[in-house]
């Protein structure tokens, strides 16, 4: 009956009595779309389209639903601006709805011969990403003056309690909750005396916006191969700050801290630009990306039991939408996306086996149905950025001074955020795959960072490294995979498919990436992989 901690129960920090946890927000979206088809001659077909949307405003419906945004100050630059900022709160996330959003496209299918041996096609379209409900809300979730979610220590002023609930009707069910003092806000719409972690998002925030384009020509070899060469493309822009991190329901970076805050302090704990704050993690329209792609492909049947199409792309994505170790200029880190694959070959084909005896008789059910088939894919690794997430370790003078970094040191830019890229020495390493198991950057260091320190030496005092983003290549990917498929017709309107497929035929090791972390006794070293071979039996019955 003495617990430890206590946590997950929210709190008005204003009068530091419970409240029950309630965000309620909701939002409104339309859209409108119109295409049409023109058969402009008898061999052009033209096709355009446009959309409008409207991708709302999220609002509040309830007292407990705080949209307190943290809102940029006065000054002459952007540091000034977030040290002035404060927290504001309004009814409606942003300033105005994402709306009068118009999307056109366009396309094109020329056949030049008026024959159906060529066709040529081509296309161009501008489409908008709609930033959604989360994306636009779920920043302000814990923003003072909203519910926060304090933690409770035993041996402390506010101590944990261990309790039985009175009734199981009225919230809170007659629990009683540890006090917390009750606190006012300052100047800045922050808790005083408390520095905590806030989202914010620019309130005047725009739908991202994809330009893509396209064209392709395809020709008929033979009467049943068809050969393409074709092109695709896109420029990206308005793109949400560190919205390349996959699967999040709400973006930002933190721009809240700046170079050289724990020296110029001489202190481990960052005093940030704007003392009311923690970390602000802040959304905006600032990254941009382009992909580019050729892209050829031969396909058709062989006889009329055999079908297959190959394909080769030679393609490039760039961008600058990821989490970096400074906010601020975000293109400076405009470099190959971390899926970006600059070659890929697939093969897929599929054979249906002749039976015997036209498929009459036993041995003409046990001999037909059969059908084998197969897929090749083979691909270059994607890149990879070695970093440190060690915190900053200074040496220290007689005087208490911070005079330079300990061996071990990471936070090389010495903002309070311990991730940062070290300095480079070459960005060639060995592609083998005993390379990858073993480790990539041999050459007799010594340090505690694995093997690759001396490849990694540390950046001059208060500077941060300078390796370029993902220059270093990860691991290719080569599978094949096979199936064999059986159908038995048991009536006129049953079928029996039996199914037999193997993936990784041939049981190939595909490593799964690089262990990029300095500190880490795996640094270096490839430790994980994709699926070996294995086997799937199944039974389909279709009536």
């Amino acid at each position: 009956d003495k617990p430890y901690t206590e946590s997950g129960v929210a709190y008005n920090p204003l009068t530091g009595k419970h409240v029950e946890w309630d965000w309620n927000a909701a939002m409104t979206t339309s859209g409108l779309f119109a295409e049409d088809t023109w058969k402009v001659r008898n061999n052009v077909t033209l096709t355009y389209g446009l959309r409008w949307d409207d991708f709302g405003n999220p609002y509040s419906r309830s007292a407990q639903t705080v949209f307190a945004n943290f809102y940029y100050g006065p000054g002459q630059t952007i540091q000034q601006q977030i040290a002035n900022g404060s927290v504001i709160q309004k009814n409606h996330a942003l300033n105005r709805a994402v709306t009068d959003i118009f999307s056109p496209r366009i396309g094109v299918a020329w056949d030049p011969t008026n024959t159906g041996v060529w066709v040529v096609k081509g296309g161009y379209g501008i489409y908008h990403n709609w930033p959604t409900f989360a994306n636009m809300q779920e920043e302000y979730r814990g923003n003072p003056p909203g519910p926060i979610f304090p933690t409770f220590y035993q041996g402390t002023a506010n101590v944990p309690l261990f309790v039985l609930g009175t009734n199981n009707t009225t919230p809170p069910f007659g629990f009683t909750y540890p006090t917390l003092p009750a606190r006012s806000l300052n100047s800045h719409g922050g808790i005083a005396g408390l520095q905590f972690p806030i989202g914010g998002i620019n309130p005047n925030l725009k739908s991202p916006v994809s330009y893509a384009y396209s064209a392709s020509v395809e020709r008929q070899l033979l009467h049943n191969i068809v050969a393409s060469v074709g092109y695709s493309g896109s420029k990206d822009t308005e793109l949400l700050s560190g919205g390349g991190q996959v699967y999040n329901v709400s973006y930002g970076v933190d721009i809240n801290r700046f170079r050289d805050d724990l020296i110029l302090n001489n202190s481990l704990v960052p005093t940030r630009l704007n003392h009311s704050f923690g970390q602000v993690f802040y959304t905006a329209n600032d990254r941009t990306s382009a992909y580019n792609a050729l892209i050829l492909d031969l396909r058709g049947r062989v006889g009329t039991r055999g079908f297959f199409n190959v394909s080769y792309t030679r393609s490039s994505s760039m961008d600058d939408t990821q989490v970096y170790p400074t906010a601020t200029n975000p293109h400076q880190y405009y470099a190959p996306s971390i899926w970006n694959a600059p070659n890929r070959l697939s093969l897929s084909w599929s054979y249906q086996i002749p039976g015997l005896n036209q498929g009459a008789g036993l041995q003409g059910r046990l001999t037909s149905g059969w059908v084998i088939s197969g897929d090749t894919i083979l691909q270059s690794g994607n890149p990879y950025t070695v970093f440190t997430n060690a915190p900053f370790l200074p040496t220290v003078n007689s005087a208490g001074t911070f005079t330079g970094y300990q061996t071990n040191s990471g936070d090389y830019n010495a903002d309070g955020d311990n991730y940062d890229y070290p300095n480079v020495v070459s960005y060639h390493t060995a592609t083998s795959r005993k390379a990858y198991l073993k480790g990539l950057f041999q050459g007799g260091a010594t340090g505690p960072y694995a093997s690759g320190f001396s490849n990694f030496p540390l950046p001059a005092f208060g500077q941060e490294g300078n390796e370029k983003y993902d220059q270093f290549q990860g691991p290719g990917f080569a599978e094949t995979d096979a199936a064999l498929l059986k159908d038995t017709h048991i009536t006129k309107t049953t079928n029996l498919q039996l199914r037999f497929e193997f993936y990784n035929l041939f049981n190939r090791v595909n490593l799964n990436g690089v262990d990029a972390n300095l500190p880490d006794g795996n640094f270096g070293k490839s430790v994980a992989q994709f699926n070996p071979r294995w086997i799937q039996l199944g039974a389909n019955f279709i009536f």
